[in-house]
């Protein structure tokens, strides 16, 4: 489930909704891409693509199949979502609640990643059920993709307003492991690495879908 990465440029996104390749072509959070039917987001299709022999995107080698798209494949899986959904949308910008993520007065208490280069990885741990120990780790991640990944998670944009450079590797122990909610421990883990949240306006880019359909089977 998800987006994969390959060398020669092949793309595999399994059991995906629209909404959520949508999310990838786009570069956006889900809570970006707006509009549209309910079942964009309930259907789940499996799309194999690989681009032409003389796309650029041929010599890509990804150092891990978590590797996000080249900006070449979002402009294909655009194409894709237009030729086979009848994807039609416009972006607008509105001004809407977002969330500053800053430093406090505390060390910051991450540590270099020992991959400068690898792919960036950050997760809270929970069970299926959504709830879990609430640990909260990071590996080769950067103050942007950490707050592209508090923006998931919080269901709101995070805008890095750390100043701090580089990539960091982090584990941070939950503060009630035996009953810890995801959230909680998310907002309690950035407190621990000596970041914090703020509550702010500012405006968001959002793709307003105008069209789609259900594409014909191949």
């Amino acid at each position: 489930m998800g987006l994969y990465t390959y060398p020669g440029g092949r793309i595999f996104c399994g059991f995906c909704s629209v909404q959520l390749m949508i999310v990838y072509a786009f570069d956006v959070r889900e809570l970006q891409a707006v509009g549209g039917p309910k079942w964009m987001s309930s259907e789940a299709y499996d799309v194999a693509a690989v681009p032409p022999e003389d796309s650029p995107a041929r010599s890509l080698k990804p150092g891990s199949i978590s590797t996000p798209p080249s900006s070449e494949q979002r402009l294909m899986l655009q194409s894709l979502l237009m030729d086979r959904f009848g994807l039609k949308y416009h972006r607008e910008t509105r001004e809407g609640p977002v969330y500053w993520m800053v430093r406090t007065k505390k060390r910051f208490a991450a540590t270099l990643a020992k991959d400068k280069d690898g792919v960036p990885f950050m997760t809270v741990a929970t069970y299926h059920d959504g709830v879990g120990n609430g640990e909260m780790m990071g590996e080769s991640t950067t103050m942007a993709y950490m707050a592209r990944r508090l923006s998931d998670l919080l269901k709101l944009p995070v805008i890095d307003k750390t100043g701090v450079e580089g990539a960091f590797d982090f584990d941070v122990p939950a503060p009630e492991p035996a009953n810890a909610d995801p959230m909680n421990a998310t907002l309690e883990g950035i407190k621990q690495l000596g970041l914090k949240l703020e509550s702010r306006k500012g405006p968001v880019e959002y793709v307003v879908i105008d069209e789609v359909a259900k594409p014909t089977e191949n």
